[in-house]
């Protein structure tokens, strides 16, 4: 009984995750199409969500492949734990406007949006499709408007379209080289 006396000041003292402590990531050609992330310790790490009309669709995560520091993402499936129901994994690319991140010379940066652009994304999802249609109907060859949004999305760019983005979840574009 005491317990729950205590469990309301128990709850308050765990922190409670701000909203604007979440990068967002649009999608320029289907805005309907974003990534959302949380920060983990460490620059490049955070976890998140691939969602379709504000509503999460898949798991999803970056981080740093340790020597050359390649920028990786990883897709899975949102009622999985398990490293091997991994829907995608590939380059996560960063630009600042225009300019690869990581290979303009500092002289020549000019200051840009920072955006992302996943280039493996495209066909491995669309592999990852089922040939034979699931219960509503939807595969590989008849897909849903989620599916179809997320394969359009996934051959352009997404944009940050908050000022969380530019707060370590960038390892080559930081701040978007503001000056």
């Amino acid at each position: 009984m005491k317990l729950l006396l205590l469990l309301p000041l128990l709850l308050g003292l765990i922190p409670s995750v701000k909203a604007d402590s979440v990068c967002v990531l649009t999608s320029e050609i289907e805005p309907d199409v974003t990534i959302k992330l949380q920060k983990i310790k460490g620059l490049g790490k955070s976890f998140g969500t691939l969602d379709y009309k504000n509503k999460p669709a898949y798991r999803f995560r970056t981080a740093v492949q340790n020597g050359y520091w390649k920028h990786y993402y990883v897709i899975s499936e949102l009622s999985s734990d398990d490293s091997k129901k991994n829907v995608d994994v590939g380059r996560f690319l960063e630009f600042v406007g225009n300019q690869p991140a990581p290979g303009t010379p500092k002289e020549n940066r000019k200051p840009g949006k920072l955006r992302v652009i996943l280039p493996d994304m495209s066909s491995t999802y669309y592999y990852h499709l089922d040939n034979v249609p699931n219960e509503e109907g939807y595969g590989r060859f008849n897909q849903s408007p989620l599916m179809e949004s997320i394969l359009k999305a996934s051959d352009n760019f997404f944009v940050a379209s908050n000022e969380e983005c530019s707060n370590g979840y960038f390892i080559y574009g930081g701040n978007g080289w503001k000056k």
